[in-house]
């Protein structure tokens, strides 16, 4: 496995059913929520594919749908997911949040579940750090994870549950529909096929005294 990830979803009720029909993303609408989220005056990239979800710095990913919305940034890789920013939980406040969070390089990924503003359930896991957050009740996808079948249990790992981006793939086909690797046969849709709107952020738009870029006095 060698995909990385970190992005929130918000929706009303079951994301699965808004995605699986692969809706276009509303600019306008994406484009404000993305100022209004981050503060920022956002410089548009384009289209992207959603194939690609773990921008980096300056870089984000916002798609407004039909009943669902995706925003994806470093600022919600978090090993800790229950610590997710006021301002995101905010915005999500009457509606479902996931948050979806993996990195290939160290065997890490994280997941949580709000309704309505409660925090439902929020897992981090590593190998080299173990468990380092669990809150909520287990979901039954992660069978796989606490209890592994013999024939994908590692011993020499030295981690004495399920392989933690296994995990995190379960997590998005709960939840979302999908999965980056797997099997697609068991998928809703493919994130090759959804379009995402690409945003470099620019100056804070609470700064209305900022200087052009190109002043240099």
């Amino acid at each position: 496995m060698g995909v990385k990830f970190w992005f929130i979803v918000y929706s009303d009720g079951d994301a699965r059913e808004h995605l699986k029909s692969l809706p276009k993303p509303d600019t306008d609408a994406s484009l404000a929520l993305a100022e209004t989220l981050f503060g920022c005056e956002m410089v548009p990239q384009g289209t992207t594919s959603f194939e690609i979800s773990d921008p980096r710095g300056k870089n984000i990913l916002v798609g407004v749908y039909p009943g669902v919305t995706i925003v994806a940034a470093e600022d919600v890789a978090l090993d800790r997911p229950s610590g997710l920013s006021a301002a995101f939980l905010d915005h999500g406040r009457d509606r479902r949040v996931t948050l979806h969070a993996q990195h290939s390089v160290v065997d890490w990924t994280a997941f949580a579940w709000w309704e309505h503003g409660e925090l439902k359930r929020s897992l981090s896991v590593s190998p080299d750090d173990g468990i380092i957050e669990d809150i909520g009740e287990r979901l039954p996808f992660e069978d796989v994870f606490w209890d592994p079948p013999e024939d994908i249990y590692d011993e020499d790992s030295g981690f004495p549950y399920g392989h933690p981006l296994e995990l995190g793939e379960h997590a998005l086909a709960h939840f979302i529909g999908t999965q980056y690797e797997g099997y697609a046969e068991d998928w809703l849709w493919d994130t090759t096929d959804l379009e995402i709107l690409s945003f470099k952020t620019g100056r804070k738009k609470s700064d209305p005294n900022a200087k052009p870029f190109w002043k240099f006095w």
